[in-house]
């Protein structure tokens, strides 16, 4: 038992197509029997009857008719194929938004994302103004400097200072400034120093890791989102952005 042959409206949009091409032919070839035989007439040729120019002419005519039909029969079987295909399309789409499209889970994905990056900036925060402080007291202690500059010689009586860590110990720790008195560097440990990290700059090592890894898009392109101040980003497309993740809660908590 063979399976049942499924035409679709392309298959007959393309028969159709095919069956006024070969209409027109016929009409075409019928209109040219017609003209000859009024062409042999023109001639003088005694031997073309009435009747056979007129059943020739008929025949022509008849002939241009039903090409004419096919023809209207493949234009609109050539427009249910468009609205199928339109149809079929929308289809497509809707599914695919309903399956993969979730506005929810990006709402969540940015707020976890949210929260995430507020603990990192607390930790570093956290982390530099514990450093600063030490500093401080290391400051009253009148700690000596994490770096010190012994002189080396290159030959030919030529020598320079070169930075070398300080002996440090947890009772005799070292530490170092910047030329606003800013806190550089603080060991307790020989080798081994802790210096603020500065959450500005932590947040953007870390966008330009994520970059790196996931080329974020924008609607000027990809490479966008990195040339341009993230600040103009956000004012840019801030309100869209928030409309969106609002419009994602509300409707994940209906």
């Amino acid at each position: 038992m063979t399976a049942a042959t499924i035409t679709t409206p392309a298959d007959e949009a393309a028969q159709a197509e095919a069956d006024y091409l070969a209409a027109e032919a016929e009409a075409v070839a019928a209109d040219e029997a017609a003209e000859h035989l009024a062409e042999r007439v023109r001639e003088g040729d005694d031997s073309v009857t009435p009747e056979q120019l007129d059943t020739a002419q008929k025949a022509g005519k008849f002939a241009r008719l039903r090409a004419e039909a096919a023809q209207r029969k493949a234009r609109k079987a050539a427009e249910r194929a468009k609205q199928a295909r339109r149809q079929a399309l929308t289809e497509q789409a809707v599914t695919l938004l309903d399956k993969q499209a979730d506005p929810a889970t990006v709402a969540d994905a940015y707020e976890t994302a949210r929260q995430a990056l507020a603990a990192l900036v607390a930790a570093v925060d956290r982390h530099d103004d514990t450093v600063t402080e030490a500093a401080r007291l290391l400051a009253q202690a009148d700690a000596p400097p994490s770096i010190r500059y012994e002189r080396v010689e290159h030959g030919g009586g030529y020598a320079t200072q070169e930075p070398r860590p300080a002996t440090a110990s947890r009772t005799a720790p070292t530490v170092s400034y910047d030329a606003h008195g800013h806190p550089l560097a603080l060991s307790v440990d020989t080798g081994k120093s802790r210096s603020p990290l500065h959450s500005g700059s932590v947040l953007g090592t870390l966008l330009a890791d994520v970059t790196a890894a996931s080329q974020p898009r924008t609607p000027m392109g990809e490479t966008e989102f990195m040339r341009r101040p993230i600040t103009e980003q956000a004012h840019q497309h801030g309100d869209r952005v928030r409309g969106f993740l609002t419009d994602a809660t509300k409707g994940a908590a209906a």
